[in-house]
């Protein structure tokens, strides 16, 4: 079940759309996820508690090797997009930038590598920008 979550970001388009066609809203979660913690799943069930459905985008090696130095990741983006499919809550996860995803999704990226006071009242705010099926 965990390894059918974990899709190509290519491919992901075509299903957000579908849901959003079917009047679904549609979270984003970003974040590296090197290593996950607590924090990562608070924030993933606060994208559920104001979406239909939740992506995850995992960021590649090169971009936490980038942001963090040579020593990161800790875990390759395969193992980290496994552990991450697992959470509950999570519909989907991609190994790509937030950058790529969000355009595919169509929707502004909750980070999941800052620490966020109320990322329940940002996803709501960003949900109402957004409009209806977002």
């Amino acid at each position: 079940m965990t390894e059918a979550r974990i899709v190509d970001a290519a491919s992901l388009g075509a299903e957000i759309a579908a849901w959003r066609a079917a009047g679904l809203r549609v979270g984003l979660v970003c974040g590296d996820f090197d290593v996950l913690v607590a924090g990562h799943a608070r924030v993933v069930a606060a994208a559920r508690a104001t979406a239909d459905r939740v992506v995850v985008a995992v960021a590649e090696d090169a971009d936490v090797t980038r942001r963090r130095g040579e020593s990161r990741p800790v875990l390759p983006a395969a193992e980290r997009a496994r552990l991450v499919a697992a959470l509950r809550g999570v519909d989907r996860v991609a190994i790509a930038g937030a950058e790529r995803l969000a355009t595919l999704a169509g929707v502004e990226p909750l980070d999941a590598e800052r620490g966020l006071a109320d990322p329940v009242e940002r996803l709501r705010a960003r949900s109402r920008a957004a409009g209806a099926g977002s």
